[in-house]
Parts: C-alpha cells; sequence; structure tokens
C-alpha cells in the first residue's frame, strides 16, 4: 500500500510532467520563425531607456498601449538581444493563458481534476494559439489577463471574497494597458454578468463593489483615454481591405474564427485527414447529446458555463461587428484581437465531451483522440510549411542565409533597416545596405543588388514578390536583369482559389521572395 506522501510525490510528478510537455508544445518551431511586419514595430524601441521610451511613445503613440512594449524592453534590458528573448514574453504570457484555462476549468469541475487538463491540452495543440503564443506581439498577453480576469468573475458571483474585486479591477487596468479592443470586450460582457448577477440576487452591496472596482480602473486608465480616441479615428479614417468586400466576405468573418479553432489556420476543410477525424468526433458528440437530453439540459443550465459562455459568444460578436466598421483589417486578422474566447471555446468543449459522455466512457475516449489527432497531425506536418495567413508566420530564414556576402541588399518597406541591423552579425556581416535604388553605373561596376518583397492583394489586383525588384530595374531597361532566387512556402492551391473567388482577381502563389539584380551581361 502507497503512503500517502508518495501519492503526493506521484501526483506532483505526474503534473510537472504535464506542463513540461505544454511548455514544449508552445516552442513548436519557435527557431525557424522570423519577424513580420507588425512584429518590427518594437525593435525602434529596443535602444532606448524606459525614460526615452516613454517620452518618445507619447509624443508619437502607437495605435496599441504601452503596456507590452514596457514588458518587452525590460526583457531585452534583462537578458540581451536575441529571437528567443523578443518572443520570451509572449510565450510565458501564452503559458500563463493554458494555466487561467486550466484554472478556470477547475471552478467548474469541482472534484474532477481530469478533464480540466483534456482542456490544457484542446488548447496547448492548437496551431493557432501557438502561433499567437511565439508571436512578438501583445495577443497572448492580452489573452492572459482576460482569462484571469473571467476568473476574477466567476469567483465574485459565486460568492467568493471581496478581495476578487479587486483582482477584477487590477485585471482590467492590465488589459487597457496592453490592447484596447480586448478591454472592451472584457469590460462589456463582465459588466453585463455582474449586472445581472446583482440584480437576480437584489443584491446592493454587489452592485457597490463592482463600481468601485470599475471606478478605480477607469482612473488609472485616465491616461490613455486622449490617445485611444484619437487612434480610434485614426483607424476608422482608413480604407478598405481587399477581402472585406464581395459575396462571400460576410462567410469569411463569421467562419474565420471556427476555421482558428478547428484548422488553426495551417490547415485547410480540404485536408481530409483533419476535416474526417473532425467531422466523426463532432458527429458522435451530437448523437449523444441528443440522447442525454436531460444531462445537456443540466450542463449548460450551470451558472460558470452560462458565464463563460456569454462572454465568449460577446467577445466574438464585438468583435466581427467593430472590425466590419473598420474595413482595412482583413478578416482573416479577427481571431488575433479575441483569442481568449478561442481559449474559452477549447474549455467549454472540453467540458461538453466530458459531461455528456460520463455514461459511455467508450465513445469519450474516441472522441477525446480524434480531437487531438487533427492538431497533432498538422503540428508535425504543416505547421509553418503553410498558412493561411502566411504573414503570422514568417519563415524566410532561409532567403537571408541564401544572400552572399559582399553584395549589396535593398532596404524596403518589406525589408526594414531594423530587421537588417538586427541580423547584421549573423546573416548580414559583409553585406551592404542601400536606402534608395541604384542607378545604372551601379550595375555596370559589376556590383550585385539582393532584393527582398512581399506579396500583396489590393483592390485592381495583387503584386507579386518579383514587383519589389522590377520598381527598381523598370528605369533601367535592358540593362539589368532580376534573378529568383528563393521563395518562402508557396500558398496552398486550393486557397489562392478561394480568394481569387473572393477578390475576382488572381493572387500571390507565395507571400514573400529574394531576387538578385545584376547587369544584363553579368
Amino acid at each position: 500500500m502507497q503512503t500517502p506522501n508518495r501519492v503526493q510525490l506521484k501526483k506532483w510528478g505526474g503534473a510537472l510532467l504535464f506542463w513540461g510537455i505544454v511548455a514544449l508544445l508552445l516552442c513548436v518551431g519557435v527557431r525557424e520563425r522570423s519577424f513580420w511586419t507588425d512584429e518590427w514595430y518594437a525593435f525602434k524601441y529596443f535602444d532606448r531607456s524606459f525614460f526615452e521610451f516613454l517620452k518618445a511613445y507619447w509624443q508619437n503613440p502607437d495605435n496599441h498601449p504601452p503596456g507590452y512594449y514596457l514588458i518587452l524592453l525590460a526583457f531585452i534590458k534583462l537578458l540581451g538581444r536575441h529571437d528567443f528573448v523578443v518572443r520570451l514574453p509572449s510565450l510565458l504570457a501564452g503559458f500563463g493563458a493554458l494555466i487561467m484555462t486550466w484554472r478556470i476549468a477547475r471552478l467548474i469541475a469541482g472534484r474532477d481534476e481530469r478533464w480540466p487538463y483534456f482542456a490544457v491540452l484542446l488548447a496547448a495543440t492548437s496551431p493557432y494559439l501557438i502561433i499567437l503564443s511565439q508571436t512578438a506581439r501583445y495577443f497572448s498577453l492580452a489573452a492572459f489577463f482576460a482569462l484571469f480576469a473571467i476568473y476574477t468573475v466567476l469567483k465574485i458571483i459565486t460568492g467568493g471574497e471581496r478581495t476578487w474585486f479587486f483582482g477584477y479591477a487590477i485585471a482590467l487596468v492590465l488589459i487597457g494597458y496592453v490592447d484596447y479592443t480586448t478591454f472592451l470586450y472584457v469590460s462589456a460582457g463582465s459588466t453585463l454578468v455582474i449586472l445581472f448577477t446583482a440584480w437576480r440576487a437584489k443584491s446592493k452591496q454587489l452592485l457597490m463593489y463592482w463600481l468601485l472596482a470599475v471606478a478605480s480602473a477607469a482612473l488609472l486608465l485616465v491616461p490613455l483615454l486622449g490617445i485611444a480616441l484619437a487612434k480610434a479615428q485614426a483607424e476608422a479614417a482608413y480604407g478598405g481591405d481587399v477581402l472585406t468586400s464581395g459575396p462571400l466576405a460576410w462567410l469569411l468573418r463569421i467562419g474565420i474564427y471556427g476555421y482558428a479553432a478547428l484548422y488553426g489556420f495551417v490547415a485547410f476543410p480540404w485536408d481530409l485527414e483533419v476535416t474526417i477525424p473532425l467531422a466523426l468526433a463532432f458527429l458522435l458528440l451530437i448523437i449523444v447529446c441528443f440522447r442525454d437530453r436531460a444531462a445537456r439540459g443540466h450542463f449548460w443550465r450551470r451558472p460558470e458555463i452560462v458565464v463563460i459562455t456569454v462572454m465568449g459568444v460577446l467577445a466574438l460578436v464585438f468583435n466581427t461587428a467593430l472590425f466590419s466598421f473598420l474595413p482595412r483589417y482583413t478578416p482573416l486578422a479577427y481571431p488575433r484581437y479575441v483569442s481568449f474566447a478561442l481559449y474559452l471555446f477549447f474549455l467549454l468543449l472540453a467540458a461538453l465531451v466530458w459531461w455528456i459522455t460520463d455514461k459511455r466512457r467508450g465513445i469519450r475516449l474516441v472522441i477525446i483522440v480524434l480531437l487531438l489527432a487533427t492538431p497533432a497531425w498538422s503540428l508535425f506536418d504543416t505547421f509553418g510549411v503553410t498558412s493561411a495567413d502566411p504573414t503570422l508566420f514568417s519563415m524566410d530564414r532561409n532567403l537571408y542565409r541564401a544572400v552572399e556576402q559582399g553584395d549589396y541588399i535593398m532596404i524596403n518597406d518589406d525589408f526594414p533597416r531594423v530587421i537588417f541591423d538586427w541580423y547584421r552579425e549573423k546573416y548580414f556581416a559583409n553585406v551592404t545596405p542601400l536606402e534608395t535604388p541604384p542607378n545604372q553605373s551601379f550595375f555596370e561596376s559589376g556590383k550585385r543588388l539582393w532584393v527582398i518583397g512581399y506579396g500583396y492583394d489590393d483592390r485592381d489586383g495583387f503584386r507579386a514578390p518579383r514587383q519589389k525588384a522590377e520598381d527598381i530595374t523598370e528605369p533601367l531597361g535592358d540593362a539589368v536583369r532580376v534573378i529568383e532566387k528563393g521563395y518562402g512556402p508557396s500558398i496552398d492551391s486550393e486557397l489562392r482559389a478561394f480568394k481569387k473567388r473572393l477578390t475576382g482577381h488572381d493572387t500571390y502563389e507565395h507571400k514573400i521572395g529574394l531576387f538578385l539584380i545584376t547587369a544584363a551581361d553579368k
């Protein structure tokens, strides 16, 4: 017979092993990722002190709050300049979001400690959430703080101590200094839930504490008010994105969340090795739900489930409505601004599977295997190879390695100076950057110029990556030539066909390309 201490030791050992595996999953492919456009914005702050950063930010604010930049700057100052260090705050926040998913699930599960781990596994193996957790932006940090806020709301409405109102206020402040939109979604959802709870319980005390918490948070967020309003006006003034118009645009707006959750942006509905297991899992779940109506009804009547569902659905609705009024944001970007709702989706899915199959353990096992097998296939087959949004998962290190030493490279909006300086020692030690296009004599002297270009869609057609090089060679005529030296991963052919139907014109085959310009006779 095992002693209590040995049982406890095994329990702790199993937990450490589980969370260690989860941490490793978050790092899948992280070493090969390079930085994409939005990640570059933070680089300009790395040489500044904290005071210089705050001064520069308030003089010329970003369209996002300063909180993430301050945290990232602290990591750079403490741990040095390295790709992994730049991604580390997001990775830690992604891990924190998984812990908060587990904590919220434990509130619902009571004594059953098993299915909260299933909820964490669903989120931890989601390719899309892994991508966001590796992205040097505020996405996973906002999700972590949002989930913490939801945890405090659940504690408040289930009769927790008054100190949870303090935690709720802190969560709102943290979210407000990291992401404006997440703050709006969490504030709106939590306000609805708490006010309804206070009205139903006829609790003036609950209402009073909530008002005090909100007022305290609002006071601490006042410095951001003017910046937020000015940036909101600026965002509304932009024109529409090419993917926000056309008959299929609304289908894309609504369906993109399910696509992000189930396919992770690295697989597609026409990938049968993913779609068939998903279809079987949900078909089994629907059949069991239909047969066990009583269990299904009891599940959806639980207050914690109602709160999570309401806050998640409201966030998705508000997010879709907001970005429909800001049409420069393509629907492909929608899920990243409300990623905490995806964690809630996986939590609800795990809870429903566990609850509804309580008397059908064999079916439960089959559903679990099917739901975990599909992201596992994506992680080890298509992760980093293809993506519905290639800008979100930039894989251009091989192109950097191909640039030959002793040559020149063009600095442009697809390859800015901050990226050249960041990778100078690693890839461009003996490469000379050019800020302006050279003339014909430059090439006649035997010099060569490397150009990195991105593909773009617009309303009149599209720009292939090669166009960036041809913009330089066009004034020079036949005196120079462009040599294709390599491309990033190709865009899925079915996806290109879908984009053609959506936009009415062809699209680029590769998001990024590397080109060499030389004299025509070289």
